[in-house]
């Protein structure tokens, strides 16, 4: 799916929320009618054979539009009100949203910011977006913090963990740079080994809670043993580290080569287009792959029962295949980022890289 497709269909969806008016009782049916043509749109999309994280990106884009546009939307009832909003408020995306990994039963993370305390601004900001989106079934998680909370709820594993994956929304810029800043300085920068150290434990918690084995016969594919969360455990550790958005990041600075990088987005991909499917087919978040869904998806994602071997049995293969790959990955990844040796040899690294046909 090309730039071109992705901005097409931003643009298109911005032109449908246009009606959108305050105080209007009918925005409710105005956004739902939004989000079922958004997901013709993405299930279209999917099945044409868009990649895993294609898809993803185009329901982070349709929720972008439709959060940005709630925010106007709440700025003039607002105004209406008030002589003019004088007061600020910043809304960011968080976990897998905030990556912009949004499935298509994915939940919605937003913090909404503000500078000192929730005045009558961010308030009418807060309640209209979050019962519009509430009512039209949208499955949304949600905080509001100035930066001095954000500090203080890093003090829980979770919330810390979130905040690495933060994305501006819409509302002051500003504000969002000043807590970027502040985050990444007195979060981020400090007790970084036992920020890692701590994911590990979460980790193997994890994998017991949810079989300690990548061979599950009826696996999760995100949170079990080489599962998507696996990936997401390496990344937030890299990202801590060595200050890196992506795997292709790790990739350029040298603490991935390109043979493991491209697995890395192999197995990745394969994992999230698995797990879309797994949405679609389901029509509801969905990570458990059960012995039904694993028929339905085998013949659906073109395996063939061949030489004996059943289509189901084929596509488990490559299942298990993958998991175990990325189990090991993710190990590598953290375990670079606990190597003092590694850090240290990126002060002097020099790498030759080919670019194109005479090229390095």
């Amino acid at each position: 799916m090309k730039n071109k497709v992705i901005k097409t269909f931003k643009e298109a969806n911005l032109n449908c929320l246009a009606n959108l008016s305050p105080n209007c009782s009918s925005n409710i049916a105005l956004v739902k009618e939004y989000l079922s043509s958004c997901m013709n749109v993405i299930e279209d999309a999917h099945n044409s054979g868009g990649t895993g994280m294609e898809v993803a990106a185009l329901r982070s884009i349709a929720i972008d539009s439709l959060i940005s546009a709630l925010f106007d939307l709440a700025g003039r009832e607002y105004c209406l009100r008030y002589a003019k909003a004088d007061q600020v408020c910043t809304i960011v995306a968080l976990g897998g949203y905030g990556r912009g990994e949004l499935s298509p039963a994915s939940d919605i993370d937003l913090m909404f910011l503000y500078p000192w305390k929730v005045g009558s601004y961010a308030e009418t900001v807060i309640e209209r977006i979050l019962y519009i989106l509430w009512d039209t079934g949208l499955d949304v998680g949600y905080s509001t913090r100035n930066i001095s909370e954000c500090i203080n709820a890093s003090s829980d594993l979770v919330a810390k963990t979130s905040l690495i994956d933060s994305r501006y929304l819409c509302g002051d810029e500003p504000l969002f740079d000043e807590y970027q800043k502040t985050v990444s300085q007195q979060i981020f920068s400090k007790n970084v080994e036992t920020f890692i150290n701590d994911k590990i434990y979460e980790a193997e918690l994890r994998r017991k809670k949810y079989g300690d084995s990548v061979y599950i016969l009826e696996p999760d594919i995100k949170e079990g043993d080489g599962g998507l969360r696996d990936l997401h455990t390496a990344l937030w550790a890299a990202k801590v580290k060595f200050k890196v958005n992506d795997f292709k990041e790790l990739n350029l600075k040298g603490i991935l080569s390109d043979k493991e990088h491209k697995e890395v987005a192999k197995a990745f991909e394969f994992m999230l287009r698995l797990r879309n499917e797994m949405h679609f087919t389901r029509k509801r978040k969905c990570e458990q792959l059960n012995f039904e869904l694993q028929e339905k998806i085998s013949r659906k994602f073109g395996y063939e029962d061949k030489d004996g071997i059943l289509a189901v049995e084929q596509m488990m293969k490559e299942y298990y295949l993958t998991a175990n790959r990325i189990k090991e990955l993710s190990g590598i990844i953290v375990e670079r980022c606990l190597d003092k040796s590694v850090a240290k040899s990126l002060v002097k690294l020099i790498r030759q890289r080919d670019l194109s046909e005479g090229f390095k």
